[in-house]
């Protein structure tokens, strides 16, 4: 059995609470906003999504952020049953 929420439990990196910080004093506005600093949130979300892919030799297009672990497990269950075109049973 895999098991993908590990993150839920796992203590947050140092590095990743400093990213996390600098980000929501920079960039305060959510990205989908019409408005200035939501464009501005907007591009560093794009410039990060950039550097994800380039860290994992994909395309952009092919890295998706998510809110949380279960929509994360999710995108990827339904990933997996559109794949294999069978059935994804969890429990």
């Amino acid at each position: 059995m895999r098991y993908f929420d590990h993150n839920a439990t796992h203590p947050l990196l140092a590095e990743a609470r400093d990213a996390w910080l600098h980000a929501i004093e920079r960039y305060p506005a959510n990205a989908s906003s019409p408005h200035r600093w939501g464009g501005r949130s907007d591009h560093a979300l794009e410039e990060a999504r950039q550097r994800v892919a380039t860290w994992l030799g994909c395309r952009t297009g092919e890295v998706t952020f998510t809110s949380g672990a279960t929509e994360a497990n999710n995108a990827v269950l339904h990933h997996l049953a559109m794949e294999t075109q069978g059935e994804v049973w969890v429990s």
